[in-house]
């Protein structure tokens, strides 16, 4: 949009009913991909150390995204193969460093559930039924999609400023737990 290569367009008339499935399938799909890296594999990999484990369930959710998109038409099928997969492959990664500190700062699996499903939820309504463009491939799939560019960048960003924030607040916490004693 500022770029000029999308703009904001009027929905559809059916745009209700495909919002209010996905917010009925959404999460389901959301807690079952999360359950598997989050509930039950990150822990079993924290003795490889908190970022390679994380590093690690990143790649194995990349490829078991793999087969759906290598393999059929409608998921990231669009654009120069090796850019989106490099695009896609990046972006899981960042959101499983995102996605992990979430889970194990919060002590919880809900708000990785949730941030899962307000991500992908967000994406297809803009993609859907917000957003307009004569560029769709630069548009969803190279700059401003749900595994983009701008997106890789926002997501690494965060996982990176909460992984350095915690860092340095545990930091903070040692060197007062050792002026107390």
């Amino acid at each position: 949009m500022a770029l000029g290569f999308a703009r904001f367009s009027a929905p559809p008339s059916d745009w209700v009913q495909n919002v209010v499935a996905l917010c009925v399938t959404g999460p389901i799909l959301a807690f079952a991909e999360e359950i598997s890296w989050r509930d039950y594999l990150q822990p079993r990999l924290a003795n490889l150390g908190e970022w390679t484990a994380m590093l690690v369930i990143g790649l194995v959710w990349t490829c078991w995204h793999l087969p759906y998109v290598l393999l059929t038409p409608g998921y990231h099928s669009d654009g120069d193969r090796a850019v989106v997969l490099g695009l896609f492959s990046c972006s899981v990664i960042a959101f499983s460093f995102l996605f992990g500190q979430l889970r194990t700062r919060s002590g919880s699996l809900w708000p990785v559930v949730l941030a899962h499903f307000a991500h992908n939820a967000a994406f297809a309504v803009l993609t859907e039924y917000a957003i307009s463009t004569e560029r769709p491939v630069v548009v969803r799939e190279y700059l401003s999609g749900d595994t983009s560019l701008f997106v890789l960048i926002g997501t690494a960003a965060c996982a990176l400023a909460i992984g350095l924030r915690t860092r340095d607040k545990l930091g903070l916490d040692r060197t007062k737990a050792r002026t107390r004693y």
